[in-house]
């Protein structure tokens, strides 16, 4: 009965050209009805209607649930919010033309040599290389400079004006704050021989070390790409710093986009408050901002070896914005 009753339903909201998508709110425990959702999605996409699904339920009826829908190419969400943001990233947008889409990198900027260090460092890209290919696209990065000596750590800093920031870059290593590799406000060239020397020891020779010009406060966001199984490369957008924790306030979208989709991609933050300049934090200069996302949806969109990249903090400073640290994740497979 139930079954025939669902796929009757789901077969009328599939003929009615006015239904866009199928939306499917299941409840998995309890009297659930334990019927194949295999059928279902069969005639949603016979119409070539996407279905999405909101999960709620016991948790191991759930994840079963989650991971038997999932291998059948629907996407599954256990929050109303990110299953809503997800089908707005995917129907409220006009594809636009490639012709739209403002090129802010040249076809693919990124140099021979970088292409080397892609094949040859498989895996997480270190803060350095990923801040350089991020570069090639138009992306505001901190200055920097890797330094292979004291002396070319103190040039650095003379050159940069103290103080500066050190840190300690292992391979594959993204967390350096935990691992102590991160020397904020480093202020005099004494401090940098001594703070060089013991980065040298912690990373046991291993690592590079870099000198970073020190950015000045401002507000702290996070942005990034990651390749959706379904939808292909996601651009996202949240607020950094302490605010995660709090906030949760993240936005996503389908890349690539247009200037003006990035633009209402920012507005969808709530924390909008936050973004107009508040308790003395400078508002934030959006059409960079928007340009930033547009660059990492096209690196996104122009390198599926990329697999994921995570800009975190994206400072945004007066006038400016930089992206103080990042990590390109690429695939192991190729």
């Amino acid at each position: 009965g139930s079954e025939m009753a669902y796929g009757k339903a789901i077969k009328a909201v599939c003929d009615d050209p006015n239904v866009d998508l199928v939306f499917l709110h299941y409840y998995a425990g309890g009297v659930a009805l334990n019927f194949d959702i295999s059928s279902l999605v069969e005639i949603a996409r016979k119409s070539n209607k996407p279905m999405f699904c909101w999960l709620m339920g016991e948790a191991e009826k759930a994840r079963k649930f989650q991971t038997n829908t999932q291998n059948l190419g629907v996407p599954v969400y256990r929050e109303l919010y990110r299953a809503v943001e997800c089908m707005a990233a995917v129907f409220e947008r006009e594809k636009p033309e490639k012709s739209d889409l403002p090129s802010y990198a040249s076809e693919f900027a990124i140099s021979e040599n970088f292409k080397a260090e892609i094949e040859n460092n498989k895996g997480t890209l270190d803060e350095h290389i990923s801040k350089k290919i991020l570069a090639g696209y138009s992306i505001p990065v901190v200055e920097e400079k890797p330094a292979g000596s004291v002396e070319d750590a103190l040039d650095a800093a003379r050159s940069f004006g103290f103080p500066v920031v050190m840190k300690g870059v292992l391979p594959g290593e993204i967390h350096k704050t935990e691992s102590g590799l991160v020397r904020l406000g480093v202020s005099s060239e004494e401090e940098i021989k001594k703070i060089f020397g013991e980065l040298n020891i912690k990373m046991a020779g291993k690592g590079k070390i870099l000198v970073q010009r020190q950015m000045e406060g401002g507000l702290e966001l996070i942005a990034g790409m990651v390749r959706d199984p379904q939808f292909g490369p996601c651009v996202m957008l949240g607020l950094g710093g302490i605010f995660p924790e709090i906030l949760k306030d993240t936005v996503f979208a389908v890349a690539p986009l247009s200037h003006g989709e990035a633009l209402s991609m920012i507005g969808r933050l709530k924390s909008q408050k936050l973004l107009n300049g508040f308790r003395g934090f400078a508002p934030v200069e959006r059409d960079i901002l928007a340009k930033i996302i547009v660059s990492l949806g096209e690196l996104g969109c122009s390198n599926p070896k990329i697999k994921e990249i995570d800009v975190n903090p994206l400072i945004a400073g007066r006038n400016s914005l930089v992206a103080v640290d990042a990590t390109v994740v690429t695939k192991p497979d190729f």
